[in-house]
């Protein structure tokens, strides 16, 4: 795990994208991919001509809940398995974050165009996934939100999960109820089901899944002294 300083270039391009308004997010850059139903992510340029990602929320959306989110992300980041996330403005709601390249569903479209064919991960995009999920439960934040569209890759066409908008923090409760790998239960399991839902395949998802519950099933019917 390591915290990620900025860079003299970040440092000043946040002179300039860490404090907008909305009419400038809108105005001066381009729209990534599709408007979700909590914002809008757009493609920035800073000063120094580096791109990044910023993710303009709806002006309704609590500025506490901003801030959580944020928080999230910046722990997942820190186990190299979310964006960096370089600036949070709670009054023009928005974050900058590291920009991503293509969602693992377009990525998997291109490579294979045949329209419903079968389109199989390979093992180490799986094992990825995994160790995403993994890792979530290390930064203790349930990611929560197994939508195959969150998983992202990067220029080194490294797969990470993005948006933190149903994430918790993992606290005795939650491990209480779904076991010590809370985000395999949960985030895993979903992004198993969905995957399908794009005809993407991912075996040992599914395996890793039902060797979990399994075993939890084994846990909670073993009798305590």
């Amino acid at each position: 795990m390591s915290k990620a300083k900025l860079s003299s270039e970040e440092i000043n391009d946040m002179k300039d994208l860490a404090n907008l308004s909305r009419k400038a997010i809108e105005s001066r850059f381009q729209i990534s991919g599709k408007k979700g139903k909590e914002g809008t992510t757009f493609v920035a340029i800073g000063n120094s001509g580096k791109e990044y990602a910023i993710k303009l929320f709806k002006a309704t959306k609590s500025p506490a809940k901003l801030s959580k989110e944020a928080e999230y992300q910046k722990l997942a980041a820190e186990y190299g398995i979310s964006p960096r996330v370089f600036a949070v403005n709670t009054t023009t709601k928005y974050i900058v974050m590291e920009k991503l390249e293509e969602t693992i569903v377009d990525y998997m479209r291109r490579k294979y165009p045949e329209t419903g064919s079968t389109k199989p991960l390979t093992n180490e995009q799986q094992r990825r996934i995994i160790e995403i999920c993994e890792k979530l439960d290390c930064a203790k934040v349930a990611q929560n939100d197994g939508n195959p569209l969150n998983l992202m890759l990067n220029k080194n066409g490294k797969i990470m999960v993005i948006d933190f908008g149903y994430a918790v923090r993992i606290d005795n409760k939650l491990l209480q109820k779904r076991g010590p790998e809370p985000n395999i239960n949960l985030t895993l399991w979903h992004f198993e089901k969905q995957l399908g839902y794009y005809n993407i395949k991912g075996p040992l998802l599914k395996e890793r899944v039902s060797r979990y519950m399994y075993n939890q099933k084994s846990w909670n019917n073993t009798e305590i002294p």
